[in-house]
């Protein structure tokens, strides 16, 4: 695979235009799998030409460069909350939308602290999508 190290016995898969690049001449033993320019990608179980690019997901649009592939989201990661006007935020995928929005939802009991929830309120932390975690990782690019 891209990125691996790879000896005369333990060869790069050269159908996915990899080779072993074993740096200088002096060191002839281990080396690491490097693709050939214009090398093929495979994401997902297709095959990629260098130079093209794809949506993996309707959230991340991709690149296949020399054997690697490079993602960067096509949702918007706005983690800002909305204004204060909007006390109890949620992002939540609405129906027909691929990307989450923010939608305000209006507090289950009413008290008196309500209105200064706006200024401290519990901020939900976003992580990676865990639908695009993949044992080949991809090279993030901007």
């Amino acid at each position: 695979q891209l990125g691996e190290l790879c000896t005369e016995r333990d060869p790069c898969d050269p159908h996915k235009g990899l080779f072993c690049d074993f740096g200088s001449p002096a060191n002839r033993k281990i080396g690491v799998c490097t693709a050939k320019d214009g090398a093929p990608c495979v994401f997902g179980g297709t095959v990629y030409r260098s130079g093209e690019s794809f949506q993996s997901s309707c959230k991340y649009q991709c690149t296949c460069l020399d054997g690697a592939v490079g993602c960067v989201p096509l949702c918007s990661m706005d983690v800002r909350l909305p204004s204060p006007d909007c006390p109890f935020p949620r992002r939540v995928k609405l129906p027909g939308k691929c990307c989450e929005e923010w939608v305000c939802d209006e507090p289950k009991d009413h008290t008196v602290v309500g209105p200064a929830l706006a200024a401290y309120r519990l901020e939900d932390t976003f992580g990676p999508d865990p639908t695009m975690m993949r044992a080949n990782c991809l090279v993030q690019t901007t």
